[in-house]
């Protein structure tokens, strides 16, 4: 498949490292399907410079996109071709103690 101008995708992901980030888990009870996300590229990351932060409405970081996807749209994002939204909060519960997120990743190109 080739992609023309003024043509998208989208694509599922987990937001990862939200165990690691002090105040994630709290910030990640509080979403809701379909609520808008920022990404943000974050160069000077020291594990991976092609890093992109998950981030709320209130610019609170919530995680990170996987490494492989991260390379592949991290030009979209430093353009501003790229959305996110809350696909589904996970976990929370007696048998899964940690809360995690899927995300839904659109890109326009």
């Amino acid at each position: 498949m080739s992609l023309k101008d003024n043509d998208s995708y989208e694509f599922t992901t987990k937001i990862v490292g939200v165990t690691m980030i002090k105040g994630a888990q709290n910030e990640l009870k509080k979403l809701h399907s379909d609520e808008k996300l920022i990404l943000e590229v974050e160069p000077m990351n020291s594990y991976d410079s092609n890093a992109v932060m998950v981030l709320n409405k209130d610019s609170v970081k919530l995680g990170y996109i996987p490494a492989t996807t991260a390379e592949k749209i991290n030009s979209h994002v430093l353009n501003s071709n790229a959305l996110c939204f809350v696909n589904r909060v996970t976990g929370g519960t007696y048998d899964k103690e940690f809360i995690g997120c899927t995300i839904t990743i659109k890109i326009n190109i």
